[in-house]
C-alpha cells in the first residue's frame, strides 16, 4: 500500500518530465495524465497486492489446518469380545477364549482344516 502511495506521488512529477523528454509538449501532456490516473490506480494496486499476499498466508494457514485431510486412526478398542458357543449361545466371559478369539479375528486362518 505504502509503495503504491510513494510510486504514485513520483509518478506525478517523473511521468511528465519522461514525457516531455521523449516528445515534447505532447509528451508532458501524455506523461501528465499517466501520471493523474497513476495517483488513482496504483494505491488500488497496493491494495489489491496487500489483500492477495493476506489471502495467499491464509490459504497456506488453512492448508496446513485442513481437518478434511487429516489420516483418522481406527478406534481402539479396550475389552475383548464376547465369545459364541454351540448354537450361538452366549457363554459367560472367559479371558482366554476372549484373547482366542480376538488372536483369530486379527490372524485368520486362511485354509480350513476337516477335523475327523
Amino acid at each position: 500500500v505504502v509503495f503504491g502511495v510513494v510510486s504514485a506521488s513520483t509518478g506525478l512529477i517523473t511521468e511528465p518530465y519522461r514525457g516531455a523528454k521523449k516528445e515534447g509538449v505532447t509528451g508532458f501532456a501524455k506523461g501528465t495524465a499517466v501520471g493523474v490516473i497513476g495517483v488513482f490506480v496504483k494505491p488500488v494496486v497496493g491494495l489489491s497486492d496487500a489483500f492477495a499476499h493476506v489471502m495467499e498466508s491464509v490459504h497456506d494457514l488453512a492448508k496446513d489446518i485442513n481437518v478434511l485431510e487429516w489420516k483418522f486412526r481406527s478406534n481402539e478398542k479396550y475389552r475383548l469380545p464376547y465369545v459364541f458357543g454351540i448354537e450361538r449361545i452366549l457363554v459367560p466371559f472367559d479371558q482366554v477364549d476372549s484373547i482366542s478369539a480376538a488372536l483369530l479375528k486379527a490372524h485368520p486362518i486362511d485354509k480350513k482344516i476337516d477335523v475327523k
